[in-house]
């Protein structure tokens, strides 16, 4: 005969124990499930039994109500510059307790119980409002986005899902780099804080989903209490903060970067602008004279004198059209080499070359007499012409003042002419 150990017995008696327990516990249930059956069929006569001799005009109690509020940022659906001002979708919930609704000693199965908004008309509320709202509105989707919720000790939860839009402080100093900060301010209308007192949960603010804006980040929020003192009394003030900054990779690469470097790409060496505008304005310079000799009658173009050219200067007399074949080349051209004259007077030239090439000195007095004409009403307080003149041979010519005065005092006024 075989004898089982002790462990054997233990296991054995908990095993049983064990069975005998979860029957016992299923068997509770159902009759605990019974009798919430049979009082579920007066849950609809709590509310008549709870508002029976209920004043909605009277405190919950006489020292006067702690109101606990929250708000779950649903979304933010815009920034506005312009009008300055951000919309945003948020549940808005705030808790209070009441023990005139309190229905623990009842024997109702339920420990909290969800009525639609009609309730809310029937009790007390502490009435609070976005005081510096632009508008709102509670969502009606199907039906009004609101709900009450009792529950058996007398706490009162009221919810409402709220579409609102609140003024922003708009600062555009540091554009793209500037930020935003748009508020909320919570206040009750009616109450003052010997009534009504106004308390942050300890998680005020939570956000249902990531916040994504076209042209803004949230980068965070706070929340601040305050008292304000009113004619009237002492008003208790809720209020949350969100800051944003702006995006500013979109404006760096669409504006700043492409301007900027437009800029830099016009920065070409001074021989090349200057040839380019001088080219330019000679040529202009030349029509208009013959525009105007034309009109005038006149059949001899007026030259202004070559300086005089050594013998080894080649002639152009016979081609009066040269200088502005030069010039047309000086746009187009590569300079290689620089030569110096100087200038003292529109009439009197000192050069450091050989006089030679005498359509490019023809070219720098009709420069000199048609951009500073002595019948103009200014002063010339210097004439500067960078890498100008080029003939046909690569070399180039800068002229510049021979003295750091060179001037027609004909009026107060002056020109510094850079070519």
């Amino acid at each position: 005969m075989i004898v089982p150990s002790s462990n054997s017995v233990r296991i054995l008696v908990s095993t049983i124990l064990l069975f005998l327990l979860l029957r016992c516990a299923n068997s509770l249930e159902g009759i605990a499930a019974r009798k919430c059956s049979r009082n579920s069929i007066n849950l609809g006569k709590l509310i008549d039994t709870l508002l029976t001799d209920y004043d909605v005009h009277l405190l919950p109690e006489a020292e006067g109500v702690n109101v606990t509020i929250e708000l779950h940022v649903q979304g933010i659906s815009g920034i506005s510059e312009i009008t300055g001002d951000f919309s945003l979708d948020v549940m808005y919930s705030e808790i209070w307790q009441d023990p005139r609704l309190a229905f623990k000693h009842l024997n109702v199965c339920a420990t909290n119980i969800t009525l639609k908004s009609e309730f809310r008309k029937k009790i007390w509320t502490p009435d609070t409002c976005i005081i510096n709202s632009k508008s709102s509105s509670v969502h009606s989707s199907p039906s009004e986005n609101t709900y009450v919720i009792l529950y058996e000790n007398g706490l009162v939860w009221s919810n409402f899902r709220l579409n609102v839009k609140t003024p922003c402080s708009v600062n555009l100093k540091m554009f793209p780099f500037d930020a935003l900060t748009c508020e909320i301010v919570l206040e009750s209308y009616s109450f003052n804080t010997d009534e009504v007192r106004l308390l942050w949960h300890d998680v005020p603010i939570t956000m249902m989903e990531k916040v994504e804006l076209p042209d803004f980040d949230l980068i965070g929020w706070s929340t601040d209490h305050q008292r304000l003192e009113y004619p009237n009394g002492i008003w208790d003030r809720a209020k949350v903060k969100f800051t944003f900054a702006r995006r500013y990779g979109f404006y760096l690469f669409q504006s700043y970067f492409p301007t900027s470097l437009t800029v830099i790409s016009s920065w070409e060496r001074e021989r090349q602008i200057g040839s380019k505008v001088l080219g330019h304005w000679l040529n202009q310079i030349r029509k208009t004279r013959r525009n105007e000799s034309r009109s005038n009658g006149d059949s001899v173009r007026k030259r202004v004198p070559y300086p005089e050219q050594s013998s080894n200067s080649p002639s152009h007399e016979s081609s009066p059209m040269h200088s502005s074949t030069v010039f047309a080349q000086t746009a187009n051209s590569v300079i290689h080499q620089k030569k110096v004259v100087t200038v003292d007077e529109p009439d009197s030239y000192s050069y450091t070359e050989d006089k030679k090439h005498g359509c490019v000195w023809n070219v720098v007095q009709r420069l000199v007499y048609l951009l500073c004409p002595p019948d103009r009403d200014w002063t010339i307080t210097s004439v500067q012409i960078l890498v100008n003149i080029l003939h046909e041979d690569g070399s180039a010519y800068v002229i510049q003042p021979k003295s750091s005065g060179y001037s027609q005092k004909r009026s107060t006024s002056q020109v510094d002419l850079i070519v």
